[in-house]
């Protein structure tokens, strides 16, 4: 059953759709720059088309043409004949070959024509101890400590390949004779490499022996030196040479502070 409601919303929504499409409608709700728009299609287009036209066109250069070889036939071939070898204008007439290996001495330096009979004279280098002796100390005891450390650094990556080969060998089947083979050509590559780098570590095993770094070297030292190496104690030695890694890194930071310092006061007491 159709109540008089439904009629009237529907009679209402059927008169909005007839205002909304009638052309009455819609002349009236245009704007003035619809009806530019749409008044004249033609017209439009052909506008449009003029302003892209014009942004799309290059603009002009403002540069004067640039003059070709037909234009100026003598100045072209004056150009060309520069580089003609056979020309006599080649390099504007100049025929004198240009010295080498300074053979030409410049003008006003021919008090110094003999330079090549001078003595050399051998470049100053900048020395640590330009800031001091306190300077010089310390810089050359942390350098010491420094390639103490790397001694130490690069014998471990050789001990470690070392235990592993050893291990790969005993572990090897007694009849598989290629893998045993392999195994003992790597052990002794391995123990000629460890030898030169233990043999480096001596010196500083040497130097600092009545130091307290030098018990922790001689220790890293016999560890490393030895023909094998128990499971339980490879862990130890790598654990032992990282903590002398660490205290040396320390102690470096420490006197780096002092240098500074030493450099400071070096400097102040030459300004004085």
């Amino acid at each position: 059953m159709t109540t008089d409601l439904d009629v009237r919303g529907a009679y209402t929504f059927d008169h909005f759709l007839f205002h909304l499409f009638s052309p009455w409608f819609f002349t009236q709700t245009m704007s003035d720059s619809d009806n530019e728009l749409f008044g004249d299609d033609d017209a439009v287009l052909e506008q449009r088309k003029a302003e892209l036209a014009v942004k799309a066109a290059k603009p002009a250069d403002p540069r004067p043409p640039k003059p070709s070889a037909d234009e100026f036939p003598d100045d072209d071939a004056a150009f060309r004949a520069q580089f003609d070898r056979n020309h006599a204008a080649f390099h504007d007439g100049i025929t004198t070959t240009v010295p080498l290996w300074g053979e030409r001495v410049p003008q006003g330096m021919e008090d110094h024509a003999n330079w090549r009979d001078l003595p050399e004279q051998a470049v100053e280098e900048v020395r640590a101890d330009s800031f001091g002796p306190e300077f010089e100390r310390i810089f050359t005891e942390r350098q010491s400590l420094l390639n103490a450390k790397k001694a130490v650094s690069i014998v471990l990556p050789q001990v470690a390949a070392l235990v592993t080969n050893q291990k790969n060998l005993a572990d090897a089947p007694a009849d598989d004779e290629a893998a045993r083979a392999l195994s003992q050509k790597l052990i002794d590559k391995n123990v000629r490499t460890r030898a030169a780098l233990l043999a480096e570590l001596q010196t500083y095993v040497d130097k600092y022996a009545d130091t307290e770094w030098g018990a922790d070297l001689k220790k890293l030292h016999t560890f490393a030196s030895q023909d094998s190496y128990p499971d339980d104690q490879h862990p130890r030695f790598v654990e032992q040479s990282k903590k002398f890694v660490q205290r040396v890194f320390q102690t470096q930071y420490k006197m780096m502070q002092e240098m500074k310092a030493a450099k400071q006061a070096y400097l102040k007491a030459k300004s004085a």
